[in-house]
């Protein structure tokens, strides 16, 4: 399985991918200079969809629909990894916590056979 960081940065890549594929294409096809065909693919992306801009030919409107389930899922995708790595880290925290508590356990029961072991030869 892949690390963590690789599969981030797979998301994080496929999302330029998609940015830069989108702006082009809205370039292309609607004729919009490139930052407003940027600034509507991150738009899209995001799906926060203000409405100033708005694709005018069918092509476009269906490679907009691709878009947005594309960028819901690699966004969905990003932030269960992000998610995944951040409990995995809690996760080890505790565990290490618990590990430094049992020897801290351990350490005081050994202690305590050694005072009863002692007080018994008196």
């Amino acid at each position: 399985m892949l690390s963590a960081n690789i599969r981030l940065t797979m998301a994080f890549v496929t999302v330029i991918g998609l940015l830069i594929i989108g702006t082009f294409v809205y370039h292309e096809i609607e004729g919009w200079n490139l930052v407003d065909s940027f600034y509507f693919t991150g738009v899209t992306l995001t799906t926060v969809g203000y409405g100033d801009l708005h694709p005018t030919h069918d092509v476009s409107k269906l490679f907009t629909v691709l878009v947005a389930f594309s960028g819901i899922t690699v966004v969905f995708y990003a932030v269960a990894i992000v998610a995944g790595v951040y409990f995995e880290r809690q996760q080890n925290l505790v565990e290490k916590r618990l590990r430094i508590i049992e020897r801290t356990q351990a350490k005081e029961e050994q202690k305590a056979e050694i005072i009863e072991h002692l007080e018994g030869k008196k």
